[in-house]
């Protein structure tokens, strides 16, 4: 009677003994520092228990040097840096190598939410402050973490490592696992022109494509794996009774495979698979891969909003010489602490182009004398007063209430994903072997209804509208399973391997733009004994 009762009635408590568990650092095979479109390679630990969940790749971070007209800086989500994942077992590709492995993330975190944990990723392109660091940066300033307590880390991974069921898997029953990773190209580094919110100023913008080819380096290598230990033998017990009773194991993952396409109305792909689950289309802007600045994302704070710090007198060398360069007196500084990119303005000065900013002080602010360096070069006359402004940035259309945009929030020209619109009403529609999926064409709220229907889970608490799902987040799914299949080991997708599916993505009232199709499939590893394996696609 007591074994009818559901779990949060039942008194009850298993005891397993002689476990314990161990962390361990595995170094890639070769170097541990890798470029833009290297390949980085780690074997997991051979003959033990390894959770998969566990596995984090660390690293170090840095952008290319910072010249005149350049500052680079780094993407938000780390796996910004992967462009293909595989997984081989004993040389066997297991895991499809697929392209644009890091779109692919972004697509899910549009949708799905952030679930990173702040302090070992890198959740945001930074302006002024670095995240991981606390340092600032200047006009030119690179983006770079190399020391050993600035490490960064993937947490989580798409495909067969961060899907496998068991995740607790015996690598004594498999061959030699080996993770490979292919690195993306330098374009996933954003390129500006400075640190200053500002767009107008041409010299320091930060929203204003900077000059140079971006690029960067990851160092220090390692990827972190959980072992564990098992004195007890009923886990050899089950698994020879399951091979000699069924002849194999069965570890079901996660697949995925795309298909690219430069798409207007129409575009076709195939797909053949056991468990077809999911198609994930991403649209993204022609020249997407082009060196760019940072985006704002829309709703978010732009430039203006300046704000008065205080102001004071200059005292120059005689009437109508330059501020630049010179020791001024302070004479009633009434505000806060001066700091470099604050703005510079006077009704008696002259100046030659762009916003004069403080680009060097020689101390911070409300001394009894202090150098100022400020450019361009401005010309006022002696004893007349100097205002000083910060640049705060104003939202552009919500000031803290239900969307919480007053603040600002950046996404690389790489990872936006927009809705190329020509104008007119944009519709979507799926076509799977002649058959319309839906029945009618869908505009774009009812494309986004079905697509979060499409999702098992996602975090209600985060907030997308409209207007940014156009032109930040444009990214549709289809679900071919039935919900939360997933959660249960259950292959429930569309079977296309005696008819291979037919695939159209039909649209109306876009402009010419990149689609990114990804097929989300549930393959099957089977492992039998002497660490024969084979791969259900």
């Amino acid at each position: 009677m007591a074994g009818m009762l559901p779990a949060n009635l039942s008194f009850f408590m298993s005891r397993l003994q002689g476990v314990s568990t161990s962390q361990f650092k595995v170094e890639p095979q070769t170097s541990t520092s890798a470029t833009p479109n290297q390949i980085v390679r780690f074997n997991l630990p051979s003959n033990t228990l390894v959770n998969m969940k566990s596995i984090r790749l660390l690293f170090n971070a840095a952008t290319g040097a910072g010249s005149s007209g350049n500052t680079f800086r780094l993407p938000p989500l780390n796996s910004s840096y992967i462009e293909r994942m595989s997984v081989y077992m004993g040389g066997v590709l297991v895991q499809n190598s697929f392209q644009a492995y890091n779109a692919l993330c972004h697509a899910k975190q549009a949708l799905l939410g952030d679930k990173g944990n702040a302090a070992l990723e890198h959740p945001e392109i930074v302006r002024r402050k670095s995240y991981v660091d606390g340092s600032t940066f200047e006009a030119a300033s690179a983006e770079s973490y190399t020391d050993e307590d600035d490490r960064m880390a993937i947490l989580s991974f798409e495909g067969l490592v961060g899907s496998i069921e068991p995740y607790i898997i015996d690598t004594g029953l498999l061959p030699q696992i080996t993770l490979e990773f292919t690195l993306a190209s330098g374009s996933v580094v954003s390129n500006s022109k400075g640190v200053f919110l500002g767009s107008t100023d041409a010299t320091n913008g930060f929203l204003t494509a900077g000059t140079g080819t971006p690029t960067y380096t990851l160092s220090n290598l390692s990827l972190q794996v959980e072992v564990i230990g098992m004195a007890s033998s009923v886990l050899d017990q089950i698994i020879e009774q399951r091979i000699s009773s069924v002849g194999y194991l069965s570890l079901p993952f996660k697949n995925y495979f795309t298909s690219i396409s430069s798409h207007t109305t129409s575009s076709r792909f195939n797909i053949n698979s056991a468990s077809w689950d999911r198609l994930w289309l991403v649209y993204r802007a022609d020249n997407f891969d082009t060196a760019g600045a940072p985006l704002v994302v829309n709703g978010y704070k732009v430039e203006g909003g300046a704000v008065l710090i205080g102001q004071m007198k200059a005292l120059a060398n005689g009437s109508g010489s330059p501020v630049d360069g010179t020791s001024l007196a302070i004479d009633g500084f009434d505000g806060g602490t001066l700091q470099v990119g604050d703005y510079v303005y006077s009704q008696d000065m002259s100046q030659t182009e762009g916003i004069p900013r403080i680009t060097a002080l020689a101390s911070a602010g409300n001394s009894a004398t202090n150098t100022l360096t400020v450019s361009p070069k401005i010309t006022v006359a002696d004893n007349k007063p100097l205002q000083f402004y910060r640049e705060v940035g104003v939202p552009q259309y919500d000031e803290g209430g239900v969307f919480d945009t007053n603040k600002e929030k950046y996404q690389s020209k790489f990872f936006q994903f927009k809705q190329q619109a020509s104008g007119s009403l944009v519709q979507a529609q799926l076509q799977v072997n002649n058959a319309n999926i839906p029945a009618y064409n869908q505009n774009t709220p009812e494309a986004l209804a079905m697509t979060l229907n499409s999702l098992d889970t996602y975090d209600v608490k985060y907030k997308m509208t409209l207007d940014q799902f156009k032109n930040n987040y444009y990214v549709n799914c289809y679900r071919f399973s039935l919900p939360e299949s997933d959660f249960s080991r259950m292959a429930s997708g569309l079977d296309t391997r005696s008819v291979s599916a037919q695939v159209s993505v039909l649209n109306t009232g876009l402009n010419s733009t990149q689609l990114y199709a990804y097929a989300e499939t549930t393959s099957e590893l089977r492992v039998a004994g002497s660490r024969q394996i084979e791969v259900i696609v």
